[in-house]
């Protein structure tokens, strides 16, 4: 993600215009954001599965 921000910014800087248009923007958020949630399912899943076994 680190990475996509700086290629814009930096494309934005050589070139002074945007590369991304609004339902870009919004498709990475909503991918970003799904993402997340499905780390933090995961993260949770592992603890309960974690606990179960050093029990």
């Amino acid at each position: 993600m680190t990475i996509l921000v700086t290629l814009f910014l930096l494309v934005y800087w050589l070139f002074d215009t945007l590369v991304i248009n609004f339902s870009e923007l919004l498709t990475f958020i909503v991918h970003v954001f799904i993402r997340v949630l499905h780390d933090c399912i995961k993260w949770v899943m592992m603890e309960k599965e974690l606990k179960s076994v050093t029990k």
